[in-house]
Protein backbone atom coordinates (compact mmCIF):
# COMPACT_ATOMS: atom_id res chain seq x y z
CA UNK A 1 0.00 0.00 0.00
CA UNK A 2 2.88 2.35 0.78
CA UNK A 3 4.30 1.83 -2.72
CA UNK A 4 0.92 2.52 -4.31
CA UNK A 5 0.62 5.75 -2.30
CA UNK A 6 4.17 6.75 -3.26
CA UNK A 7 3.35 6.17 -6.94
CA UNK A 8 0.24 8.33 -6.59
CA UNK A 9 2.33 11.06 -4.91
CA UNK A 10 4.80 11.07 -7.83
CA UNK A 11 1.94 11.15 -10.35
CA UNK A 12 0.54 14.23 -8.61
CA UNK A 13 4.02 15.82 -8.53
CA UNK A 14 4.67 15.33 -12.24
CA UNK A 15 1.17 16.53 -13.10
CA UNK A 16 1.86 19.76 -11.17
CA UNK A 17 -0.82 19.17 -8.53
CA UNK A 18 1.55 18.70 -5.58
CA UNK A 19 5.09 19.24 -4.32
CA UNK A 20 7.86 16.64 -4.41
CA UNK A 21 7.02 13.76 -2.01
CA UNK A 22 8.76 14.02 1.36
CA UNK A 23 9.68 11.19 3.69
CA UNK A 24 7.15 11.00 6.48
CA UNK A 25 8.56 11.65 9.93
CA UNK A 26 7.98 9.48 12.95
CA UNK A 27 5.32 10.55 15.47
CA UNK A 28 3.85 13.13 13.08
CA UNK A 29 0.59 12.21 11.38
CA UNK A 30 1.13 8.50 12.11
CA UNK A 31 -0.98 6.18 9.97
CA UNK A 32 -0.77 3.04 7.92
CA UNK A 33 -3.11 1.20 5.58
CA UNK A 34 -3.84 -2.50 5.46
CA UNK A 35 -5.26 -4.09 2.35
CA UNK A 36 -7.90 -6.78 2.60
CA UNK A 37 -5.40 -9.65 2.89
CA UNK A 38 -3.61 -9.28 6.25
CA UNK A 39 -6.45 -8.38 8.63
CA UNK A 40 -9.75 -9.81 9.84
CA UNK A 41 -12.75 -8.26 11.59
CA UNK A 42 -14.94 -10.24 13.97
CA UNK A 43 -17.69 -8.52 15.97
CA UNK A 44 -15.98 -5.73 17.95
CA UNK A 45 -12.36 -6.68 17.34
CA UNK A 46 -9.85 -6.56 14.51
CA UNK A 47 -6.81 -8.76 13.89
CA UNK A 48 -3.80 -6.67 12.82
CA UNK A 49 -0.52 -8.40 11.83
CA UNK A 50 2.29 -8.01 14.41
CA UNK A 51 -0.26 -6.74 16.98
CA UNK A 52 -2.81 -9.54 17.11
CA UNK A 53 -6.41 -8.98 18.18
CA UNK A 54 -7.29 -5.38 19.07
CA UNK A 55 -10.61 -4.36 20.59
CA UNK A 56 -12.80 -1.88 18.73
CA UNK A 57 -15.27 0.49 20.35
CA UNK A 58 -18.18 -0.79 18.23
CA UNK A 59 -18.97 -3.40 15.62
CA UNK A 60 -19.07 -2.66 11.90
CA UNK A 61 -22.31 -0.89 11.04
CA UNK A 62 -22.61 -2.23 7.49
CA UNK A 63 -22.27 -5.68 6.04
CA UNK A 64 -20.45 -6.36 2.79
CA UNK A 65 -16.97 -6.66 1.35
CA UNK A 66 -14.29 -4.95 3.43
CA UNK A 67 -11.99 -3.03 1.10
CA UNK A 68 -9.14 -1.97 3.41
CA UNK A 69 -8.39 -0.54 6.83
CA UNK A 70 -6.51 2.63 7.71
CA UNK A 71 -5.12 2.84 11.23
CA UNK A 72 -4.31 6.40 12.28
CA UNK A 73 -3.21 8.19 15.44
CA UNK A 74 -4.91 11.42 16.49
CA UNK A 75 -3.94 13.00 19.81
CA UNK A 76 -2.41 9.79 21.20
CA UNK A 77 -5.50 7.74 20.36
CA UNK A 78 -5.60 5.18 17.58
CA UNK A 79 -8.53 4.94 15.16
CA UNK A 80 -9.40 2.44 12.44
CA UNK A 81 -11.28 3.49 9.33
CA UNK A 82 -12.79 0.56 7.43
CA UNK A 83 -14.46 1.23 4.05
CA UNK A 84 -17.11 -1.38 3.18
CA UNK A 85 -18.60 -2.09 -0.26
CA UNK A 86 -22.26 -2.89 0.42
CA UNK A 87 -22.86 -3.68 -3.25
CA UNK A 88 -25.99 -1.60 -3.59
CA UNK A 89 -26.82 2.02 -4.27
CA UNK A 90 -29.20 3.19 -1.58
CA UNK A 91 -32.06 5.17 -3.07
CA UNK A 92 -33.37 7.96 -0.87
CA UNK A 93 -36.87 7.23 0.43
CA UNK A 94 -39.68 8.97 -1.40
CA UNK A 95 -41.15 11.87 0.53
CA UNK A 96 -44.87 11.79 0.94
CA UNK A 97 -46.92 14.87 0.14
CA UNK A 98 -47.74 16.72 3.33
CA UNK A 99 -49.81 19.51 1.81
CA UNK A 100 -49.04 23.07 0.83
CA UNK A 101 -47.39 25.81 2.84
CA UNK A 102 -46.76 29.48 2.25
CA UNK A 103 -43.71 31.51 3.22
CA UNK A 104 -43.36 35.25 3.69
CA UNK A 105 -39.94 36.86 4.06
CA UNK A 106 -40.02 39.96 6.20
CA UNK A 107 -38.02 42.67 7.90
CA UNK A 108 -38.80 42.15 11.61
CA UNK A 109 -39.12 38.38 11.31
CA UNK A 110 -36.89 36.44 8.91
CA UNK A 111 -39.70 34.22 7.64
CA UNK A 112 -43.32 33.45 8.42
CA UNK A 113 -44.61 30.02 7.46
CA UNK A 114 -48.27 29.11 7.37
CA UNK A 115 -50.31 26.10 6.32
CA UNK A 116 -53.75 27.67 6.43
CA UNK A 117 -54.47 26.93 10.10
CA UNK A 118 -51.13 27.45 11.86
CA UNK A 119 -48.63 30.28 11.52
CA UNK A 120 -45.01 29.90 12.59
CA UNK A 121 -42.48 32.73 12.79
CA UNK A 122 -38.77 32.09 12.33
CA UNK A 123 -36.62 34.81 13.93
CA UNK A 124 -33.72 36.29 12.00
CA UNK A 125 -30.05 36.21 12.96
CA UNK A 126 -30.00 39.64 14.66
CA UNK A 127 -32.52 38.81 17.41
CA UNK A 128 -30.77 35.46 17.83
CA UNK A 129 -27.42 37.19 18.34
CA UNK A 130 -28.95 39.62 20.82
CA UNK A 131 -30.52 36.73 22.76
CA UNK A 132 -27.18 34.92 22.87
CA UNK A 133 -25.52 38.02 24.29
CA UNK A 134 -28.27 38.31 26.87
CA UNK A 135 -27.88 34.63 27.77
CA UNK A 136 -24.14 35.14 28.31
CA UNK A 137 -24.83 38.11 30.57
CA UNK A 138 -27.51 36.29 32.59
CA UNK A 139 -25.29 33.19 32.93
CA UNK A 140 -22.46 35.37 34.21
CA UNK A 141 -24.81 36.93 36.77
CA UNK A 142 -25.90 33.46 37.86
CA UNK A 143 -22.32 32.20 38.24
CA UNK A 144 -21.51 35.01 40.67
CA UNK A 145 -24.22 33.99 43.15
CA UNK A 146 -23.47 31.77 46.12
CA UNK A 147 -24.70 28.21 45.62
CA UNK A 148 -27.85 27.41 47.57
CA UNK A 149 -28.83 31.07 48.14
CA UNK A 150 -32.22 32.64 47.38
CA UNK A 151 -30.58 35.14 45.03
CA UNK A 152 -29.11 32.26 43.04
CA UNK A 153 -32.55 30.67 42.75
CA UNK A 154 -33.98 33.96 41.50
CA UNK A 155 -31.13 34.44 39.02
CA UNK A 156 -31.58 30.85 37.81
CA UNK A 157 -35.29 31.42 37.22
CA UNK A 158 -34.54 34.70 35.44
CA UNK A 159 -31.90 33.09 33.20
CA UNK A 160 -33.93 30.10 32.10
CA UNK A 161 -37.30 31.82 32.09
CA UNK A 162 -36.03 34.26 29.49
CA UNK A 163 -34.91 31.33 27.36
CA UNK A 164 -38.42 29.91 27.28
CA UNK A 165 -40.15 33.15 26.29
CA UNK A 166 -40.95 33.31 22.57
CA UNK A 167 -39.31 36.00 20.46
Amino acid sequence: MAIIQLGRAFENFFAGRARYPQFRRKNVDDRFTLTNDPFRVEKARIWIPKLGWVRMREELRFGGKILSATVSRVADRWFVSIPVDTGEDPDPPKAENQGEAGADLGVEVLATLWTGEKEEKIPGPKPHKALLLRLRRESRRLSRKRKGSRNRQKAFRQTYLFLLTPV
